[in-house]
Order: structure tokens, then sequence, then C-alpha cells
């Protein structure tokens, strides 16, 4: 059942809450801001005059308050400890990916939110793309058999986040956990086996004079001062056998930002060319969207290429749809092996080994 409005307050004040979240949250006429908050008052300041929204001193007073929901947007290492203030102060939760950083707090919070009766999800807004919806359906019907392998790749070659919470945990946070998303998602995968990370710096050498990012203008070489690998990547082998092969990079040396996937059947095979999220080159550069082939004949192309970022408004139209339907947070299941995924292949960046799941 929609609702006839909900008062949704906000904590954490950068780039993607004032980018994304806000103006897909002004598209809807269900929602009221409550306020807005950030630990740096000055920026809370700053948005809350520049969308005309009211402006919480502190975050206690923010819980306090009559808001129906909270989105949470401040850097990945603060998700868990926010996450569960908020659901034991009433609130239901909408927070950026990573949700958490360790499976162990992933499964606490959805446990908690279960608990309490509310709801909880993660901004995993790709599951809102058609292209991507389509694939899992095509995976669904058996249009490729059963999936055996898929490989996948982000690569940016202007991707470096402008904050310190966006570097804070690495590349395989900020775009991997997205394609570990889809991955299990539109598979079905769970029983985790083993996992191997692995991480290069393969931007910002030889006196590049690239910008670093899309939205910003400092020179790459800048960007990446203090960033300990600008590309990682995990392997995770699954109890039948399966494998899920993933590379992303804030710092490709690529001629266009790209998002791929290849995912192989016993019957079939799938393949989507695209880029995820808001770089320019989503709407200037041509892909081939999504392709499918069985019996080794050609590509058939079966969506085209998703040039409008509305997935962002579309998982907003999903939350409020299902505020007051707790059993949407089963959802959050796939997303929390997703996080024990990324924290495994974090380790065995470290480690030099692979990890066995828990």
């Amino acid at each position: 059942k929609l609702m006839d409005s909900v008062n949704i307050a906000v904590i954490g004040c950068g780039w993607v809450c004032e980018k994304v979240h806000l103006p897909a949250l002004a598209q809807d006429p269900r929602v009221h801001i409550a306020g807005v908050y950030d630990s740096v008052d000055a920026r809370a300041v700053e948005l809350a005059e520049r969308f005309s929204v009211p402006r919480f001193n502190d975050l206690d007073a923010l819980l306090k308050s009559d808001a129906d929901a909270v989105l949470i947007t401040t850097p990945p290492t603060s998700h868990y400890k926010l996450i569960k203030g908020c659901l034991l102060a009433g609130k239901n939760v909408v927070c950026e990916k990573p949700f958490a950083l360790a499976h162990a707090d992933a499964i606490d919070v959805v446990k908690l939110a279960d608990d309490l009766h509310l709801t909880i999800q993660c901004c995993m807004s790709n599951r809102h793309r058609p292209d991507l919806a389509l694939m899992k359906d095509l995976v669904g019907r058996g249009a490729i058999g059963r999936p055996q392998s898929l490989r996948a790749t982000w690569f940016r070659g202007q991707g470096i986040p402008r904050t310190a919470g966006g570097l804070e945990c690495g590349v395989i946070w900020d775009l991997g956990s997205h394609l570990v998303d889809i991955g299990l998602w539109s598979t079905g995968w769970n029983d985790v086996d083993r996992v191997f990370g692995y991480q290069s710096t393969i931007g910002g050498h030889g006196g590049s004079s690239g910008l670093a990012c899309w939205h910003g203008d400092e020179s790459l070489d800048d960007a990446l001062r203090g960033v300990s690998s600008d590309s990682e990547g995990l392997v995770a082998t699954f109890g039948g056998g399966e494998v899920l092969d993933l590379s992303v990079s804030w710092a490709a040396n690529t001629p266009f930002d790209s998002t791929r996937f290849l995912l192989m059947g016993t019957e079939g095979t799938l393949y989507l060319d695209t880029v995820f999220g808001f770089t320019p080159d989503r709407q200037q550069k041509s892909y081939n969207g999504l392709m499918y082939s069985s019996e080794k004949k050609d590509w058939e192309q079966v969506a085209a290429h998703v040039a409008e970022p509305n997935e962002y408004r579309d998982q907003w139209g999903h939350f409020l749809g299902n505020m007051h339907n707790p059993s949407v947070n089963r959802e959050l299941d796939v997303v929390a092996v997703g996080v024990g995924i990324t924290e495994e292949a974090s380790k065995s960046m470290t480690s030099g080994r692979a990890h066995v799941s828990n």
C-alpha cells in the first residue's frame, strides 16, 4: 500500500545526498523532509538553505523527531552504529551502501529491524534498472540454463571519490559492492565457499593530466595521493562450483566509463554492456545494452542501454511503497551475503590468501 505522506530525516549532507537523494525525493509528492543533519554543521546549513528544508542541530534531536524514516548517507564506517540508533528510536531506515562492513553486523541490524517490525533498505539502486531486472528475469525463466560463471567489471576513468568517506573503504566497497549484489541477486547464489581479493594502482602514473573525477577538477595524480589502490577485484566460488569474478577501478586507462556483465550458463549467455552511476558518458557514449545468446548463436539485443539514471528515483518509490511491509527486509538477506563476500575479499587483500567463508 502506498503511503499518503512520509516524513524523512537525513543524516549526512555530502555529495550523494545533495546530487542523488534529495533531488529524487523532491520528485515524490508523498515526501516531506523533516530535516537534515551533519556532524559538520556548516554542510547541514548549506544543504538546508539550498533545498529549503529544516536542519537539526544535533543527532539526538533528529532521533526524537516525528520522522517516519531516516536516510543515512554518511561514511561507511559509521553506518552500523547509526542504523542501530535509528531503529532503536523507532525509525525505518534507508542507508547508502555498504550498510555494514562486516557480515555479522549486517545480520545484526536486519534481525533488529525484524524484531522491531521496522523496515530497512540498502541503496542497491541498480536493482531498479530495467535492463538488470530483465537479466534476472531471464535467468529465473531458465533462458541460460543453470548459471555457472559471472564476470563483471566497472571501470571509471575519472571516478575517484572527492571525500575521505568515499576513499576510506576502497574501490571494492565503493563500486564492487554493487557488482557483488547484482551477481547474487540475479543468480540466486548464496552458498559461498572461498573468496580471494586483490588490488593494484593503475592510474596516476607518468604525470597524467586527466581529471580525477567527473564532478571535480583535481588532477589524477593529486587525487591518488594517499590512496593505497585505485583498482581492486575479487573471485568468489560457491558450493555448486559457480564462480563470481569481478574487477573495479576508479582510475582505469579507458576511453570512457563502462560496466559490463558476462553471465554464462549451461544453455546460454547474457552480456550487459552499459555504465552505472552519474558519469556523463551514460548519455554521451554508445553502449550495446543487454545481449542474449543461446546454443552459441549470434548475439541478440534484448534490452537497450539505459541512459537516464531513473533507478535512484525508483528505489525510493520501492521503499515508500513498502515502508510498512517488514517482509521487504528479506531483500537485505542477499545484501548481507554480499557484505560477507566483500569483507572476506578485503581481508584477503591484506593476507594474500583466499578466505573460507563463514
